[in-house]
């Protein structure tokens, strides 16, 4: 009875070494494909994980200093170029709005949809354009990521 006892547990420690080799297989082949994409394409790479985790405040800290580290530039957000997620524009990645704390996807599609096609002349042509959308806190947090920039006003003058 001991001897069938031993064996049991011997089969379970098979499969389960098995059934680990086998994961760490996967994420091992997952990571090469990752580090392999990251080598060689890193543009493509970055902007494509830099919108998957725009919802993460740190990770796109972390990615953006990536690209730093590796010499692709991160453009600023704009209100007439960016759009909702990261996107490449002359070998540069521009920001997307979605990813700005305090402004969400929807409130993003809303705005780049509303905007008209020579882009907002000023920032009282953007809150005029989109007041049903927008509110104090998507104010703020576009004004403190410097989406406004490109109108010529201070972070100061617009937030007061």
């Amino acid at each position: 009875m001991d001897d069938y006892i031993v064996q049991t547990t011997t089969i379970f420690i098979r499969l389960d070494h098995e059934s680990d080799s086998g994961k760490a297989y996967a994420y091992s082949h997952i990571t090469a494909q990752t580090a392999w994409l990251s080598a060689n394409y890193p543009l493509e790479f970055f902007t494509a994980a830099l919108t998957i985790d725009s919802d993460n405040t740190d990770d796109v800290r972390r990615y953006i200093l990536a690209c730093k580290d590796r010499g692709l530039q991160v453009l600023p957000p704009s209100i007439n170029k960016s759009k909702t997620g990261f996107e490449i524009v002359d070998d540069c990645i521009v920001f997307g709005l979605s990813a700005i704390k305090g402004v969400g996807k929807t409130v993003s599609n809303n705005i780049i949809k509303n905007r008209p096609k020579g882009g907002y002349k000023s920032f009282g042509h953007f809150v005029v354009r989109n007041v049903q959308y927008i509110n104090k806190k998507v104010l703020d947090s576009y004004t403190k990521a410097g989406v406004f920039a490109e109108f010529g006003y201070s972070k100061n003058t617009i937030l007061n």
